[in-house]
């Protein structure tokens, strides 16, 4: 039997010189692999076959010749590497086995700029450290809109507590927004305006705006107002800014504005949400207990423009702000 063993060893190797490989003939229905791992001990997956490590010539270290079917790991065809092919992935981009898909809009959580609604998937500007002034250009001319770096949290300052100020973002001009910006107030100021005839002291998100120069133009404010502890949606279209006016829209169901009953607090951070779609208005703030306070409105007279952030009698830090959009 030995003279055959040896005999049969001798004939496999003459069959795969090309291998530098020497089968083990006592174990050949072990033979095929895929990695080492697959490999009992002692022995490395030589070319797609288990062998003694001594007798592969390159130590297991060439290219595998066994069919392994797709490989998902091709960038080409799994960019993120979790397993599923980009044809069927949800997110490509980013690993999420798991594709859950919250809003069912065919754009995997992970990946979806709101994964709550169906209506915005797409990420038009999200910027959680600011490092790029040109992201926000100041309107008035007298704006102080500045980057700042406290510790490794950059900053979005607008350091004017008087009047309205306003720093437009390099957005495309739209007719549906969901808009977040995450800000804090430094400093209560006057707003400048005689209508409303009581001081406000808000910073917020302005969207659908148009015709933005100094003390000009057209657009929907969402925003907290520190001196009046609120939450309200404005608007301004026409001469109004010219004639000191920020038309505070009245939510259906109560006064303009919604009562923040816990305050509204210097160097506390606030969640802005701005949602509009269409001739709806909804304006929502996340406090530090994560409860929420929204108000609605419904108006038509705005129906496209850019995005901007805003402070009115107010000086504000922005520390994260997103747009979402559609696809």
């Amino acid at each position: 039997m030995a003279h055959r063993s040896l005999g049969l060893a001798f004939a496999v190797a003459l069959l795969f010189p090309a291998f530098g490989c020497q089968f083990d003939s006592q174990k050949l229905e072990q033979r095929s692999c895929q990695s080492a791992d697959t490999c009992e001990e002692g022995f490395v997956c030589c070319h797609g076959y288990c062998v003694l490590r001594v007798t592969c010539s390159d130590g297991g270290a060439a290219d595998f010749t066994v069919d392994q079917g797709p490989d998902t790991t091709n960038p080409a065809l799994d960019k993120d590497g979790d397993g599923i092919l980009d044809a069927d992935d949800n997110c490509p981009d980013v690993s999420n086995t798991s594709q859950q898909d919250a809003d069912k809009d065919k754009v995997g959580d992970l990946c979806d700029c709101a994964p709550t609604d169906e209506t915005f998937s797409k990420t038009l500007l999200k910027v959680s450290d600011f490092d790029d002034a040109a992201l926000f250009t100041a309107v008035e001319s007298g704006s102080n809109w500045s980057i700042v770096t406290q510790g490794s949290q950059g900053l979005l300052r607008q350091g004017s507590a008087d009047g309205l100020q306003r720093s437009k973002a390099t957005t495309a001009t739209m007719t549906s927004y969901l808009a977040t910006a995450t800000l804090l107030f430094r400093q209560s100021g006057n707003d400048g305006l005689s209508i409303p005839t009581d001081n406000i002291s808000m910073a917020g998100i302005l969207v659908r705006g148009g015709k933005l120069a100094e003390g000009t133009g057209d657009g929907y404010y969402c925003g907290v107002d520190l001196a009046n502890w609120r939450i309200a949606i404005g608007r301004t279209s026409g001469s109004d800014l010219a004639d000191g006016t920020l038309n505070l829209v009245a939510d259906p169901f109560s006064d303009p504005g919604k009562s923040i009953s816990q305050g509204v607090q210097i160097n506390q951070p606030y969640k802005i949400e701005f949602r509009v779609v269409g001739d709806q208005l909804n304006c929502e703030v996340v406090l530090a207990d994560n409860s929420r306070i929204t108000t609605s409105a419904t108006d038509s007279t705005l129906t496209s423009g850019e995005m901007a952030l805003f402070t009115v009698g107010a000086a504000a830090d922005y520390e994260t702000v997103t747009i979402c959009g559609n696809e």
